[in-house]
C-alpha cells in the first residue's frame, strides 16, 4: 500500500520528470502528453490505495485494473514519439506504468 506521504511524494517525482534536463535534451517536446499520462498514472495509484488508514473498503481495484489496461489505448502520438526518440521522461513514464501494473498484480493477490 501506499501512504499518504508516499503519493505527494510521487506526485512531486511526476512534477519533476516533466522538467527533468539530465534524462532528456527534449524539453520542448511532448509535455503535455506527458502530463496527462502522469496524471492518469496518478490517479491509477490513488485507487490502489484509496484508503491508506484503512478506514473502510472501497474496492476499486477493478475500475483500476481497466483503467490501467486502456491507458496505452490513450498514449498521443506525441508520447509515442518521444519513446521512438528515446526520450528519457518517456521512458520513466512507461516504468511507472509497468509499476501500476506489478502493484495491481499485488493487490489482487492479496500480497
Amino acid at each position: 500500500m501506499i501512504s499518504a506521504g508516499a503519493k505527494c511524494a510521487l506526485e512531486g517525482v511526476f512534477a519533476h520528470i516533466l522538467i527533468c534536463t539530465k534524462i532528456s535534451d527534449i524539453q520542448s517536446e511532448g509535455q503535455s502528453d506527458l502530463s496527462d499520462i502522469l496524471q492518469r498514472l496518478s490517479t491509477i495509484f490513488w485507487a490502489l490505495d484509496p484508503d491508506p488508514d484503512d478506514f473502510g473498503e472501497v474496492g476499486l481495484e477493478l475500475a483500476a485494473a481497466r483503467y490501467l489496461f486502456r491507458l496505452p489505448t490513450v498514449f498521443s502520438d506525441s508520447l509515442t514519439h518521444l519513446l521512438r526518440l528515446q526520450d528519457g521522461r518517456a521512458q520513466v513514464v512507461l516504468l511507472y506504468y509497468f509499476a501500476a501494473i506489478t502493484q495491481l498484480r499485488s493487490e489482487s493477490s492479496g500480497g
